[in-house]
């Protein structure tokens, strides 16, 4: 987390925020969910089979609904292009 969500303290810590006090555990585990989630979709798309593309797009869209990502929108793009071909 670069940034606290409350006071936009720029980089809070783990735990509670060192300029707010707010405890940013719980958000830190959801970022967590989705870069593990990220690392999944990664994985699949290394087997590089069709089949496995719209598996990809749906861990892909779990992701991006926990944590909004640039790479998350990329790979996003990435995947409807090749569902396309």
């Amino acid at each position: 987390m670069e940034r606290c969500p409350n006071c936009r303290a720029r980089e809070p810590g783990d735990g509670p925020c060192r300029r707010c006090g707010m405890e940013l555990a719980p958000l830190q585990g959801v970022e967590a969910a989705a870069d593990r989630l990220i690392h999944c979709a990664l994985l699949l798309l290394v087997q590089g089979e069709p089949a496995v593309t719209a598996a990809v797009q749906q861990i892909l869209a779990q992701a991006q609904a926990l944590h909004r990502d640039p790479l998350v929108a990329l790979l996003q793009g990435f995947t409807g292009a090749m569902r396309r071909r």
